[in-house]
């Protein structure tokens, strides 16, 4: 679609305060502006600095700083999950919604046509107050012919030269601010979640088999928990901000916007994305799954680049689980020696475990000395599309978060071993493994726990040769890499949801 210059969108976009949500938020920005469309971010300040190297169009996409309030309990200085434990981000949500008269007058003054949004969904209120005002506002000045043919550009040859569809096109207050929920884990982890009894006490007093059991027409026999995985669930119903659940805070946020958007493509989660649309009676937009342009150059830090050149190619295990997880000493001791088990080299990127201060201390007792140079444990920030893409690396043990999942999936050549530890991560390995079947699952008893036997039997599945699995496993992820990588694919998903947008505008 052809669009003259005052036809851009003006969008606001405002994540929940994770970097697992302000990046993927970031990359869709990144993508709209390469198409004109200006942006206003909304973030903290010191992830405003950690990210500014990923604004890739500054001239459209405005960082706006957000002074995170102060909440007894909370750290001083505190402004995203990466600066709180777990157990305090009840906290860091309250502190955000906190912020309600600030984002109010924000979006007052700028009066976009859009908000994106996941967590905070007391944005759709503002917007219908704001549109409401709008729209009186035209009433008591002029009728609708005069508010549709007045207010737009007054230069005769724009407009002559404009398509049919930019003429007739309202002008932005016209429809007030739309609200865009933008869901940046799998669709499945909504539709399976979030579609069932909103009573805590209903959940919590039903058995373990009643809490797993899929609601009413959900379109997967396969991609489901696990009966003695139905604690993955409970955090729904814990508080997530004064007064307010997990669950409230979601579902409510999907109910009250004008359209839920999904980062993810028809071809892999359509099946879900269509149930979300019937259940929540609203038009769901797929973004595609809005990844990264591969870095390019050396691998620079810490050595690894000289380090992975030491073996063979495609002969590396690669272990990493995102900013977020810290594993138990235990769970940690079992992965590093079930890597060892395998007899590959193996680099393993963690943060301390629970209880240590390092990664050193949490070793066990001989390990370092036993692996020496074949296998390297860091705990510090690497660059993973750049290890993922590197000749050495074969196997990729992954947390199966959503932003690794599409990453390995359409990126990289690696085999895929799958350990997910929280509902989100657990539904997308189970897609990856039942559905598209691209990956294996580590197997881990009733407790959650894996062993390092059943990790490294996992690892062996997919790297040895004569493996059936290992070789249908890789085709798969050929087949679909192949897809998600043709000529086109990415940028046709966001013409069509910008086309999409403009349409909600008229509505």
């Amino acid at each position: 679609m052809a669009e003259s210059i005052d036809s851009k969108l003006q969008i606001v976009m405002f994540p929940w305060l994770a970097l697992g949500h302000i990046i993927p938020f970031l990359n869709l920005s990144n993508e709209l502006a390469k198409k004109g469309h200006k942006i206003s971010f909304l973030l903290p300040k010191n992830a405003q600095i950690k990210l500014q190297n990923l604004n890739l169009y500054p001239n459209l996409i405005t960082f706006h700083t957000l002074k995170i309030p102060h909440i007894h309990g909370l750290p001083y200085g505190a402004e995203t999950t990466a600066d709180v434990p777990r157990s305090l981000e009840t906290l860091l949500a309250t502190a955000m919604d906190e912020l309600y008269d600030e984002i109010k007058s924000f979006l007052q003054n700028l009066k976009p046509h859009f908000v994106f949004f996941d967590f905070a969904h007391w944005v759709t209120e503002i917007a219908l107050e704001i549109g409401d005002i709008n729209t009186i506002c035209y009433k008591l000045t002029s009728p609708a012919t005069s508010a549709i043919s007045l207010i737009r550009s007054p230069e005769k040859s724009v407009f002559m030269a404009s398509t049919a569809a930019e003429k007739v096109r309202p002008p932005p207050e016209i429809g007030g601010i739309k609200t865009l929920c933008y869901k940046t884990v799998c669709p499945a982890t909504s539709a399976y979640s979030l579609v069932r009894s909103p009573e805590k006490s209903v959940f919590m007093a039903s058995t373990a088999a009643e809490k797993v059991r899929p609601p009413p027409g959900y379109p997967s026999t396969t991609v489901v928990l696990h009966e003695h995985e139905a604690k993955l669930l409970e955090f729904l119903f814990q508080e997530y901000g004064k007064g307010v659940t997990i669950y409230e805070r979601l579902t409510k946020g999907m109910t009250l916007c004008d359209a839920i958007a999904l980062k993810t493509c028809r071809e892999i989660e359509g099946t879900f994305g269509d149930y979300i649309a019937t259940q929540f009676k609203k038009p769901v937009l797929y973004t595609g799954p809005v990844l990264p342009d591969p870095e390019k150059g050396p691998l620079a830090e810490h050595g690894l680049s000289n380090w992975l050149e030491k073996f063979e190619p495609g002969s590396v295990v690669f272990c990493a689980f995102g900013s977020q997880l810290i594993l138990e000493k235990k769970q940690f001791q079992e992965l590093v020696l079930g890597l060892e088990l395998t007899g590959l080299p193996f680099l393993v990127v963690l943060k301390p475990p629970e209880g240590t201060n390092s990664v050193e201390e949490a070793l066990p007792e001989g390990f370092k000395e036993r692996v020496q140079e074949k296998g390297l444990v860091l705990a510090c920030w690497v660059p993973q599309l750049k290890i993922l893409t590197h000749k050495s690396v074969g196997c990729f043990v992954s947390h199966c978060g959503y932003g690794s999942m599409w990453e390995s999936l359409a990126l990289c050549d690696c085999q895929l071993v799958l350990l997910p530890s929280a509902n989100d991560q657990t539904l997308s390995a189970r897609m990856m493994e039942q559905d598209l079947k691209v990956g294996v699952e580590v197997k881990k008893d009733e407790n959650g726990w894996f062993s390092k036997e059943s990790l490294c039997k996992a690892v062996k599945c997919v790297m040895d040769k004569d493996s059936q699995v290992g070789c249908l496993v890789k085709e798969n992820h050929r087949k679909w890499k192949e897809v998600l990588s043709s000529p086109g694919f990415m940028s046709n998903y966001i013409d069509s949801f910008i086309q999409i947008l403009y349409e909600l505008l008229v509505k």
